[in-house]
């Protein structure tokens, strides 16, 4: 084997696919996980357990490493603000403090793009970054802790500003809307014109592949994530819709009249004590722009993502019936 590379996060929804394709592609993968056993579907005898905040678990992981992907994280919706600060922030200045001092060459690190907040705009790496939301807070402040470790070590960084990753198992957005348009048909909250940038997980895969051999610039480079062009919410429905076997007429719903009916949905599953179906900050998230530029990945690196949506989608889809869940 050539490359001896480390993935954080290995049991995760995109560090495993991570891992399935570095040793698909001949790599020598060491796994870093919090327990075991961890979900992947091929094996590395080199697995290290541990918590990425121990800076002793951080020394023997990175260990004769020559690149690290760093994927561990406190994720939306499973974690408070102090959990998100912890795993996120110092869990990866902890991980980069080990790799800068065990001589790593290169430093990956799988940020969002949610450091860049709302708004209108294809957001470039350059843009400002106004996080507003305690996840983005934590993934811009990582970002500051990984850059400061590199300037004092001379570590190659790579800072990846992931879009939406959907695919099987995916614990977001695009599961929830499969799940729902298997129920209820192919609803649209709004007008659907709204843009979404995102990418299918095994993308993500392939390029960690290919930046393990990348020469790439010293010092730091940022690198948005996303498919060629952005989605709209109508198309992304319909292309669930064709994978379901669903008509794929689609129904609209009043932007204002589905804010409603989620504030209502809210309130009554809270006071029975359940969970809503869809709350109003998941419509107010479903119909609004998160696009990205994707132009410096295709020009510095060369890459462009192989899986667009109808595959994967349909991939994704083909997942969840084999699971019983649609």
């Amino acid at each position: 084997m050539g490359e001896k590379v480390l993935v954080t996060g290995a049991g995760g929804f995109i560090g495993s696919r991570v891992v399935d394709q570095l040793l698909s592609d001949r790599m020598d993968v060491r796994c870093l996980v919090r327990r075991t056993p961890f979900r992947t579907p091929r094996s590395s005898r080199d697995v290290v357990v541990g918590d990425v905040r121990d800076p002793s678990v951080a020394a023997e992981a990175t260990k004769r490493v020559d690149t690290v992907f760093h994927f561990a994280a406190a994720v939306h919706r499973r974690a408070t603000e102090d959990e998100y600060r912890s795993i996120n922030v110092e869990g990866t200045r902890n991980i980069a403090r080990a790799a800068g001092a065990n001589n790593v060459r290169h430093f990956v690190f799988a940020s969002s793009t949610s450091v860049y907040g709302k708004g209108g705009v294809s957001f470039k790496e350059e843009s400002p970054c106004r996080p507003d939301n305690a996840y983005g807070q934590s993934k811009l402040m990582a970002e500051k802790a990984a850059a400061d470790v590199a300037a004092e070590t001379g570590m190659r960084l790579t800072i990846l500003r992931l879009s939406t990753v959907y695919g099987e198992g995916e614990p977001g957005n695009v599961s929830r809307l499969i799940k729902a348009v298997a129920k209820h048909g192919p609803l649209v909250l709004g007008k659907g014109a709204n843009r979404k940038s995102m990418t299918y997980v095994d993308n993500v895969a392939a390029l960690c592949s290919r930046l393990a051999r990348w020469p790439g610039p010293s010092g730091v480079s940022i690198l948005n994530v996303a498919d060629p062009e952005p989605y709209r919410l109508d198309e992304i429905v319909a292309a669930i819709a064709s994978a379901l076997n669903k008509p794929r007429h689609l129904v609209r719903v009043d932007r204002r009249l589905a804010l409603v009916g989620s504030w209502c949905l809210t309130v009554a599953a809270r006071l029975l004590g359940r969970k809503s179906p869809l709350t109003p900050e998941q419509v107010v998230k479903i119909t609004e722009d998160a696009v990205c530029d994707v132009t410096r990945l295709r020009q510095e690196v060369g890459f462009v993502a192989p899986i667009l949506l109808e595959e994967g989608i349909r991939k994704t889809v083909d997942w969840y019936r084999s699971k019983g869940e649609t």
